[in-house]
């Protein structure tokens, strides 16, 4: 608890210092609960998918898409040079499906299957539904 006493002391006195130590306060505050909100999204989210079997059912393609080939710039730190570094991604071709009444999810596939299915064609889905959300996600399709 000492330890817990100590950091709301320090919060306390860098917020009386003003103006330096109020804004320096105000940003560890910010940045403190961005993390932890950050860590509990990771949290939910592995409990919500993680070790739930998958079943199978019938699924609906609502919407297409194409995503052509794209290459994009970031840069990256290496010592003090920022240095760009290029990312090439390739073609991607997306299909929409509604499972059986329990949702929509996204789902990446090859383009031949991409080409046999369009909007209202029947699939057969495997998923599993996530524990508290009740949202879908497709681990794969078939005609």
């Amino acid at each position: 608890m000492t330890i817990l006493k100590e950091i709301g002391e320090t919060i306390v006195w860098m917020l009386k210092d003003w103006p330096m130590g109020t804004i320096i306060g105000i940003l560890l505050i910010g940045v403190s609960l961005f993390v932890l909100a950050l860590v509990g999204w990771v949290i939910f989210t592995g409990l919500d998918f993680i070790g739930r079997e998958n079943q199978t059912g019938i699924g609906r393609v609502i919407s297409k898409e194409f995503i052509p080939a794209h290459t994009t710039t970031s840069t990256m730190m290496i010592g003090r040079v920022s240095v760009p570094t290029t990312h090439h991604h390739p073609d991607a071709w997306v299909i929409q499906v509604e499972i059986d009444g329990s949702g929509t999810d996204s789902v990446s596939v090859d383009e031949k299957f991409y080409d046999a299915v369009t909007e209202g064609t029947q699939l057969s889905v495997e998923y599993s539904t996530g524990r508290f959300t009740g949202n879908p996600s497709i681990a794969a399709v078939s005609m």
